[in-house]
């Protein structure tokens, strides 16, 4: 028996999806840019290195690269989530990764949505961790036909130099290694809502 034949109409929804935008760009750091990006000091973070200053993106020698990813992010906020209040950036750093290193799986904590621009980049992948169960190890394997969305536990994105992703800060997420003898550098922010948040009639309204 063939079921189909009594199917009306169907619909798939994707139920509460992840919006995480990749976005392959020609924008590139100049010489200056690049650096006094390169200048700045990095601490061990696990498998990588983060930049001591969190506040980057507030030198006045970035500024046109922060006005270039908060851009990205004001525009996904606008088109994708399609969110109307208003957003600003409260956190900026580098990661660097030298060859074999990688960025450990985390989130971002404290923080609605995130954007990691890279600014060099010869190798590697980001790997978004979509599947609750893969945290609570309760996950089965499965002979996929061909991958999706559907049917994944995870999501990778190639990443070269240019590159700008934009997602929820709460995914969970990391890197593969940097197999190139050029250094991996990442430009990375966070942002928060401002002003007025919460309903006039509700007890939530706050100000931030």
């Amino acid at each position: 028996m063939n079921s189909e034949n009594y199917i009306i109409k169907k619909k798939i929804d994707l139920v509460n999806p992840i919006p995480v935008v990749h976005e392959q760009t020609s924008f590139l750091l100049n010489d200056n840019e690049l650096d006094f990006v390169r200048s700045i000091n990095h601490k061990l973070n696990k498998t990588n290195g983060l930049s001591n200053n969190k506040l980057v993106l507030n030198d006045n020698r970035l500024k046109r690269v922060r006005e270039f990813i908060n851009s990205r992010v004001f525009n996904y906020i606008d088109k994708v989530v399609q969110i109307e209040d208003e957003f600003k950036l409260t956190q900026s750093w580098t990661t660097l990764s030298k060859k074999d290193e990688f960025h450990h799986h985390h989130t971002h904590p404290n923080t609605i949505f995130s954007a990691v621009y890279y600014a060099q980049a010869e190798s590697g992948e980001l790997e978004f961790l979509f599947e609750p169960r893969i945290r609570e190890g309760f996950n089965f394997s499965y002979k996929i036909k061909e991958y999706n969305p559907f049917n994944c536990l995870s999501w990778t994105f190639e990443v070269k130099t240019g590159d700008v992703v934009v997602f929820p800060g709460w995914v969970l997420h990391g890197t593969t290694p940097n197999e190139s003898d050029i250094d991996r550098i990442v430009i990375g922010a966070n942002y928060f809502i401002k002003g007025t948040v919460g309903t006039e009639s509700g007890v939530d309204l706050i100000e931030i």
